[in-house]
C-alpha cells in the first residue's frame, strides 16, 4: 500500500463493527479554534454525542464509501488536490441549526470564495475523471454533535477563521476517525503539497 502506510483489503476482525472507507476534501478550523466549538455549552444538548475537534471540518467534495481503502481513488485524488487553484477563504459561521439528527454551524450568508474553492475542487475532480457521491450537495456547514430532536435554527455570534490549507481527509465511517491523507496551502495558484 503507498498511501500514508494503510493497508489495502485488510479483512476486519470478527465481532468488529462494520467500517467504512470514505474520502472527501475539505477545510478545518484552527485546532484551538475547533477545541472551542466542541466544548461549547450553546447548541449542546442533553443526550447528544460531540464530534472531536480534531474531526471538526467544512466539507468541500466526497466520494462514495468503499468497504475496503480505495488506494486507487486516494492516489487520484492526491494528484487532484495539488492541482486546485484558490486563494485562502475567510470562513465566517454566524447560525446554528439543528436538524432531527444533528446540529450544524452555518453561514447566514454565502461566502462567495468558499464558492470558488468548491467550484475548483470540481473541476479537477472532473479532470481527473471521477464522479463524486451523487447524493452530496454542496451545503457549507460543521457538523457539531448528533442527536435526536427538533429542528431548530438561530444566531449566534460569529466564528472566524481564515481557512489558508485544503485536506484530503480519509474517514472511517462507523469509528469516527478522520485521517489526513493530504495537505495543501491555499495561494491561489498551483498549490504547495504540506504532506
Amino acid at each position: 500500500m503507498n498511501i500514508r502506510g494503510y493497508r489495502v483489503g485488510v479483512p476486519a476482525m470478527k465481532h468488529s463493527p462494520i467500517v467504512l472507507h470514505r474520502l472527501l476534501f475539505a477545510v478545518r478550523p484552527p485546532l484551538t479554534l475547533a477545541r472551542q466549538i466542541e466544548q461549547s455549552a450553546i447548541w449542546f444538548r442533553p443526550g447528544a454525542t460531540r464530534v472531536r475537534a480534531d474531526n471538526l471540518h467544512i466539507t468541500l467534495e466526497i466520494f462514495e464509501d468503499h468497504p475496503t481503502f480505495p488506494e486507487r481513488l486516494a492516489e487520484v485524488l492526491m494528484e487532484a488536490g495539488k492541482a486546485v487553484a484558490a486563494e485562502p477563504v475567510e470562513i465566517v459561521l454566524d447560525q446554528v441549526s439543528g436538524s432531527k439528527r444533528s446540529v450544524a454551524l452555518r453561514p447566514r450568508r454565502r461566502i462567495p470564495a468558499l464558492d470558488q474553492l468548491y467550484k475548483a475542487i470540481a473541476l479537477e475532480v472532473k479532470r481527473a475523471g471521477l464522479t463524486p457521491r451523487p447524493d452530496y450537495s454542496f451545503s457549507p456547514h460543521v457538523t457539531v454533535l448528533y442527536r435526536d430532536g427538533a429542528p431548530f435554527t438561530q444566531a449566534i455570534d460569529p466564528i472566524r477563521w481564515t481557512a489558508d490549507e485544503l485536506v484530503l481527509v480519509h474517514s472511517l465511517v462507523g469509528r469516527t476517525r478522520h485521517d489526513v491523507l493530504g495537505r495543501w496551502r491555499l495561494r491561489g495558484s498551483r498549490q504547495y503539497a504540506l504532506l
